[in-house]
């Protein structure tokens, strides 16, 4: 038995992919009817072009019908329980020292990351609200 998977893929306006699996089970007899129905079987079109395949009977199982497999015991990391991994903070200050600012940015950052992240942070601190007076509807 052979597998084989297909993804058409299309790059308009929306971008469309079409899956599609087929499962070779069978291998082709000497009988005459066979022959015929294997070959119109063989015959799979993607629009306007067609691959021939010139092999066994072909059986289509759409996306959605996909067998079902034994699941298998979860590790013994997940049975304890969901654990978060919470980084060292670095705290930053992106106002003054008359107006501060602070946000806080992860400290395993390279250097680089950091300084583009502060740099991104510096050219939108406006669009945060640094207390409650720039925050309408919340009372104080």
């Amino acid at each position: 038995m052979k597998r084989r998977t297909t993804l058409a893929i299309s790059c308009g306006d929306v971008l469309k992919v079409k899956a599609q699996t087929m499962i070779f089970t069978q291998v082709q007899s000497d009988d005459e009817d066979d022959r015929e129905s294997v070959a119109l079987s063989n015959y799979i079109s993607n629009g306007a072009e067609e691959d021939i395949v010139q092999t066994d009977h072909v059986t289509l199982i759409e996306d959605g019908e996909i067998e079902e497999e034994d699941a298998k015991d979860a590790p013994v990391q997940l049975e304890e329980g969901v654990k978060t991994t919470i980084d060292e903070l670095k705290e930053v200050n992106l106002g003054n020292t008359e107006d501060p600012r602070p946000i806080y940015t992860s400290a395993s950052l390279t250097q680089k990351e950091e300084e583009a992240y502060i740099k991104l942070l510096h050219e939108f601190k406006d669009v945060f609200a640094w207390s409650y007076k720039e925050m309408p509807g919340l009372n104080p």
